[in-house]
């Protein structure tokens, strides 16, 4: 006889997903971190030379501003900030000793230490770092040590759940195990794992391109290294915030992403009605829109329609 569903215990954590959330954000921020301080020691070995220009000469030049950056978060990118500079009557300019192709090259140096630093895989019980290519995209460190195993706790708290609610499903399916091991659930996982390796292009190149953007402006206008460096930094910050954004949500639309994928192919599979139940951790940063969805049933259709409206 088919039994209630299997709530959530902890109303805090109820996808039981909080400790891999925090692991990956902080190794996000970890490696973002170590993206900035190699490229900020590439800003100060830098040569240049120093000369002196009065205050007319700064302001019609682009020394005049100071470019800060921040975040969009409803279209997940960085935009520049403008703002007057501070210009006093005697205005250093740096002058560096840079062809236009050793920018270039500049440049390309800073995209290798980007890809080496995030196109990696966990590292194993040796210290070992492999270089992820798109054809084993399964082992990037974000996928294996994050995404999957939150996408295989959805599965399995799918299997529980519909094993003590359909007789059928629980006569049918023998354990978590079998569900891992079908072609279906192994098309899936490939498919995550393509996601996640073109999500993370995305964001190196979003790096690279802004990193490429400060430095050669910076070196055109005569800029100091220091305060080529202090942009730089503020600017990894902003991609510090998006990448812990981003490996919280890649996370929790895994897991639910499990679970609804196991979901319409029991419907599929034996007729059944299968609805959802909303939870809620109800922080102070939950929006309303979520918040007040608490506790109620939705289709899988119900719940698609909500997350692909308004940055849900």
């Amino acid at each position: 006889m088919s039994r209630q569903p299997i709530l959530p215990k902890d109303k805090k954590n109820p996808n039981q997903t909080t400790r891999l959330e925090a692991g990956a954000t902080n190794m996000f921020s970890s490696k973002v971190r170590e993206i900035n301080r190699e490229v900020v020691k590439i800003v100060k070995s830098l040569d240049y030379t120093v000369t002196t220009i009065n205050a007319a000469k700064a302001k019609r030049s682009d020394l005049s501003f100071v470019r800060s950056w921040g975040y969009d978060r409803l279209n997940d990118k960085a935009y520049p900030v403008y703002k007057n500079a501070l210009i006093t009557n005697a205005e250093k300019r740096y002058n560096y000793d840079l062809s236009s192709s050793e920018i270039l090259r500049l440049g390309d140096t800073i995209e290798e230490i980007v890809d080496r630093i995030m196109m990696t895989t966990m590292h194993d019980q040796f210290g070992n770092v492999q270089y992820v290519q798109k054809s084993n995209a399964s082992q990037l460190w974000l996928f294996s040590g994050f995404v999957e195993p939150a996408y295989k706790k959805g599965t399995n708290a799918a299997f529980r759940n519909l094993s003590v609610q359909s007789d059928q499903y629980a006569d049918d399916v023998d354990s978590v195990r079998q569900l891992f091991s079908t072609d279906a659930y192994q098309f899936r996982i490939q498919a995550l794992a393509a996601r996640e390796f073109e999500l993370m292009e995305g964001f190196n190149a979003d790096t690279v391109k802004d990193a490429r953007r400060i430095l050669s402006d910076g070196i055109a206008t005569g800029r100091s290294p220091k305060a080529l460096a202090r942009e730089l930094t503020q600017r990894v910050g902003v991609n510090e915030y998006r990448g812990r954004r981003i490996a919280q949500t890649e996370i929790n639309v895994a897991h639910r992403r499990s679970r609804q994928a196991e979901s319409i192919r029991a419907m599929e599979s034996y007729d059944i009605k299968i609805m959802a139940l909303w939870v809620s951790a109800l922080k102070s940063t939950t929006r309303i829109s979520h918040g007040s969805r608490h506790g109620k049933l939705y289709t899988w259709e119900q719940v698609n329609e909500f997350y692909s409206k308004n940055g849900n």
